[in-house]
């Protein structure tokens, strides 16, 4: 509903308000959200002032490079000695893997990340289908 608002310029947003519903007594409140000065997007010293294009991460900012399957193939058969993650979901996995990678769902990522790869300088392949 607050899409089309704001898309139709009907109505009042709720932007920097909240609606709480609470069904078990039939009853709403509004609850007015204090913006965070130390917010990325749009604190007082905001650092993110574009939208970034995940399929160029170069663009970014970020040192992520994308390598070819033979180039990876080629990596595995010298003893590549960083770690080797398989990032697809569930499925994917069991439709077949590659032996001794690492396997942490996408979905996981950002929350077992730290604990695979402590050692920021060590190079990591990750792959999805």
């Amino acid at each position: 509903m607050e899409a089309l608002k704001i898309l139709t310029g009907h109505g009042t947003s709720l932007a920097g308000r909240m609606l709480h519903y609470d069904a078990t007594d039939a009853r709403m409140r509004e609850i007015v959200l204090k913006s965070d000065p130390s917010c990325a997007l749009c604190g007082e010293s905001a650092t993110i002032t574009e939208p970034v294009d995940y399929e160029k991460p170069e663009a970014s900012g970020s040192a992520l490079k994308e390598i070819s399957v033979e180039t990876g193939r080629g990596l595995l058969q010298k003893g590549f000695g960083g770690i080797l993650l398989d990032v697809r979901e569930r499925d994917e996995y069991e439709q077949g893997f590659i032996p001794h990678a690492d396997w942490i769902p996408r979905g996981f990522l950002e929350i077992k990340i730290e604990d695979l790869v402590p050692d920021r300088d060590r190079e990591v392949i990750v792959y999805c289908a």
